[in-house]
């Protein structure tokens, strides 16, 4: 099967204003995950990646 090509992907996520990681997630609790982490604040987003760090070590 063909899918679209990385250029068409990538004007998709500008045309919706989302990352283009989102569109790669291999599953919809990752790609959740990438909104929110692209929507947060630098402070959030050190205090997201800490804690996930703690959950899985």
């Amino acid at each position: 099967m063909h899918g679209p090509g990385t250029e068409i992907v990538q004007k998709l996520a500008e045309a919706l204003r989302m990352p283009l990681a989102y569109f790669y997630a291999e599953d919809d609790g990752l790609a959740e995950l990438t909104i929110l982490y692209v929507s947060a604040t630098e402070e959030h987003k050190r205090a997201l990646l800490d804690y996930a760090k703690e959950l899985v070590l």
